[in-house]
């Protein structure tokens, strides 16, 4: 098979690059029995750059010009057409909106338009606008972040992805067979990383440089400067001047830079590769932090996150308490074997990374685009009700400038794009079949075929795309609930409520099982919030199915991602909050902790839907009528249970942090900045921290107890899905946050 790897970064003489990308390389090939072809680190820059640099690195139709005109670059596309498999390295590139991130984006949305399977491997990712995500991870047949900060930011956003070490673990010079003692020496090798050579104003670098060199020297060590780069050369200059040696890692041969390592007796450095060869060489290392949290992943992957010092004050500790981190080499075959979950287990030779076969077909809707437009709403919103969950169709498109007949309804490759997402459909590969070229691909027992791609033979049209279409939300089943019959078996508390009631719907799961309830109020009595999630693409299609719903149904929608925007005081005496709680994996969009706890703060009654009446809620709603009545008596007892006990928040919010680990010290340091909350517990599986503190708070046992005393429950850990699943078990799933700005609200109104 063929394969192409983008965002070869081995133009940089860096040997974490070199390490990097040549393990990456020999690992696809021998997995996949692959040939392996890279595409540069670099390729459409230019594209880009203007809109990174003028402030428009966030604009959707900025970068969605330079996308198109990156497809002019017919190398890249030839290699991306012709390919069996695109490889994207994402490495240190995709963070922060950076030129590289938007190019090495658009390359990646390339491939998916023209319908090439993506595997984006190998990287650390933060701060990517959801509608990039949507356009470049989301879609991916598989996404692995090199550490585990990364793949749980990934996880909150939407896009599931696996921990997988970074490929330079993979690195035959860096064996655990050749680990030795480090020399006899007092030498510490020290490079300061990309924050002090990109993000810091050059001032501030040289300064922290300066004084990290420093404090080594007074611990009784003798400081290297080891420059990566160009724009660390002040940064050596500076050193040089104050008498410190300095090197150059560059004139270091990457495959000899396990032996170069074991000169020194300590790596003190904010370079993620950097870290890794001396976790591999088995030297003792101090990390400092660098320009996204990779570093702070790295750590907690190589479990020595007591070894991460923030600033200089934090460095002297470690080194007055020698606490630099020698990693066990059980962790290093550990990180070992994640690298090599850079390919998926199910992937092998002529495996999973094909484009799909004939026996594979996906099944074929046809004549779409020869619809007359006073019949296409109609027909698209039967698409979206009969039509398999996954097809394809054909649609003509108009080339630039080109025109078509009255007969013939030629519409731009965006419009219809625009058309299908509007009709609750998510358009999740296409490619185009130019000229009168027949679809050889539909031709299978499976699918119906085009004869011709032009049956009309209209001029106009150079080209037909092939769209594979997802359903985005099936919720076409909640029109079979009559309204009269499911009122009757509503809990007391809404069926005789005639005045307002809101419902908060976080995931369409969760649409369809509290679907009996507002099917059973009076006209005018309910509307629905849709709690926007703003980095979960597939959840915004979903909302735009589920408001198209509501307005058919004459349903008032409000959408909303922080509590702050929603008008809780309504011109009525009785409102009524419904949360849905959460029993399976989609906990990931019903986080809706701080809602609640924002309603309770307002004097909403609440109405908490516990997982064993969801689970009859999903049944009642695809079943017949009757089987809403278990539902109904599910709900009104846990209402009778709790309706009472959910009084007004008088104090500050209580917070229960869950996690014990460096990234619960830096949240709880966050949390104690904010008015309004109160830490009043920090809760952790880890039975050898029990007793004791975190920011001055005893760490407990995460019991029935201490979540019940708690009106959130904050993760703060990289084992989000299991906390999730415990806290849900346990039945306080409605009380979980996992992003501590979500509790703003509650410092405004402090």
């Amino acid at each position: 098979m063929k394969v192409v790897l983008l965002n070869d970064t081995r133009c940089d003489p860096n040997p974490g690059c070199q390490a990097t990308v040549s393990t990456l390389v020999r690992l696809l090939s021998t997995a996949l029995d692959a040939q392996v072809m890279t595409r540069p680190r670099g390729e459409g820059y230019e594209h880009f750059s203007a809109m990174a640099n003028d402030g428009r690195a966030r604009s959707r139709l900025a970068w969605g010009h330079g996308v198109e005109a990156l497809a002019g670059t017919k190398p890249l596309l030839d290699a991306l057409g012709s390919a069996d498999l695109v490889v994207a390295n994402l490495e240190g590139t995709f963070h922060h909106h950076i030129v590289g991130a938007l190019a090495l984006g658009g390359a990646i949305a390339l491939a998916h338009r023209v319908g090439t399977p993506v595997w984006a491997v190998n990287g650390s990712v933060q701060d990517i606008e959801p509608w990039l995500l949507a356009d470049t991870l989301a879609p991916a047949a598989h996404v692995a972040a090199r550490e585990p900060w990364s793949a749980r930011w990934l996880h909150v956003h939407g896009v599931p992805a696996t921990v997988a070490g970074d490929a330079a673990f993979l690195a035959e010079t860096f064996t655990v067979r050749q680990r030795a003692p480090a020399a006899d020496t007092t030498r510490a090798f020290y490079t300061p990383g990309v924050r002090h050579a990109t993000t810091l104003a050059p001032d501030l670098a040289q300064a922290e440089v300066l004084a990290d060199l420093k404090t080594l020297a007074a611990a009784g060590w003798t400081p290297v400067f080891v420059q990566f780069e160009d724009r660390e050369a002040p940064l050596a200059d500076a050193a040089t001047r104050h008498g410190w040696p300095t090197a150059d890692a560059r004139a270091v041969p990457w495959h000899t830079f396990g032996a170069y390592l074991r000169q020194f007796s300590l790596v003190v450095s904010g370079r993620y590769h950097a870290l890794i060869f001396a976790a591999m060489a088995g030297v003792p290392l101090v990390a400092r932090p660098s320009n996204t949290h990779k570093i702070d992943g790295l750590v907690d992957l190589l479990e020595c996150s007591h070894a991460l010092a923030h600033d200089t004050a934090a460095l002297r500790t470690i080194l007055a308490e020698d606490q630099m981190a020698r990693v066990d080499e059980p962790v290093i075959r550990r990180c070992q074997a994640l690298a090599r979950g850079n390919v998926p287990r199910h992937a092998g030779i002529g495996g999973a990374a094909c484009r799909p076969s004939a026996a594979r077909a996906v099944p074929v809707v046809e004549g779409l685009d020869w619809t007359p437009d006073a019949d296409l709403p109609g027909v698209l919103a039967q698409l979206r009700l009969s039509a398999p969950p996954l097809f394809q169709t054909s649609v003509a498109t108009r080339p630039g400038g080109a025109g078509g007949t009255a007969t013939t309804p030629v519409r731009s490759a965006a419009l219809w794009r625009t058309l299908l997402c509007d009709a609750g459909l998510t358009v999740t590969q296409e490619r185009i079949v130019p000229g009168e070229q027949v679809d050889a691909d539909a031709h299978t027992p499976a699918a119906p075929v085009w004869t011709l791609v032009n049956p009309f033979g209209d001029p106009a049209i150079a080209a037909r795309r092939v769209f594979t279409v997802r359903k985005t939300a099936s919720v076409s089943r909640l029109a079979r609930l009559p309204r009269a019959a499911v009122r009757a078996g509503l809990p007391a508390a809404l069926r005789d409520d005639q005045e307002h009631v809101r419902l908060v719907i976080g995931d369409s799961p969760s649409f369809a099982r509290l679907a009996p309830i507002w099917r059973g109020l009076p006209q005018g009595a309910c509307s629905v919030v849709l709690r926007v999630e703003p980095s979960d693409a597939a959840w915004h299609d979903e909302q735009r199915c589920i408001a198209a719903w509501c307005a058919s149904e004459g349903l008032p929608v409000w959408s909303t991602d922080d509590p702050r925007d929603l008008p809780w005081q309504i011109p009525t005496p009785r409102r009524v909050l419904v949360v849905s709680g959460a029993p399976r994996p989609e906990w990931r969009r019903t986080l809706q902790g701080a809602f609640l706890a924002a309603a309770r703060h307002h004097g909403w009654p609440t109405l908490i839907m516990p997982p064993e009446a969801s689970a009859a809620a999903a049944h009642a709603c695809e079943g017949p009528t009757r089987d809403v009545v278990p539902l109904t008596g599910g709900l009104d007892r846990h209402h009778r249970r709790h309706d009472t006990a959910h009084d007004h928040i008088t104090g500050p919010l209580r917070v229960a942090l869950f996690g014990a680990s460096s990234l619960g010290r830096s949240v709880a340091a966050r949390l104690h900045s904010m008015p309004g909350l109160e830490l009043t517990s920090v809760l952790d599986n880890d039975a050898t921290k029990w007793a004791t503190s975190l920011d001055g708070v005893t760490i407990v046992r995460p019991d029935a107890a201490a979540l019940g005393a708690a009106d959130v429950v904050l993760v703060s850990s990289m084992h989000g899905d299991a906390i999730a699943r415990q806290v849900i078990d346990a039945g306080h799933g409605h009380k979980l946050v996992f992003d501590p700005r979500a509790l703003e609200w509650a410092a405004t109104t402090a």
